[in-house]
C-alpha cells in the first residue's frame, strides 16, 4: 500500500481506487479471451526495403 504512506489520512479512498483497475484489467482479459486478436497482428510483418532518396526522385 504505497498510498498509506504517501497519503497517511487518505484511508478508505486509498483502498476504493484499487477497485477501478482491477475492473479495467478484468474487462480486457475477457475482451481478449471473448473476441481474441486480430489475425493482422499474428502475421509477421515483411521486412522493410532501404530506398536511398535519389532513387525514389
Amino acid at each position: 500500500m504505497f498510498v498509506a504512506y504517501l497519503a497517511p489520512g487518505a484511508g478508505i479512498v486509498a483502498d476504493l481506487l484499487v477497485i477501478p483497475a482491477s475492473v479495467g484489467e478484468f474487462w480486457i482479459l475477457g475482451y481478449l479471451i471473448v473476441r481474441g486478436v486480430r489475425k493482422q497482428a499474428l502475421v509477421a510483418p515483411q521486412p522493410a526495403v532501404a530506398v536511398s532518396p535519389l532513387a525514389a526522385r
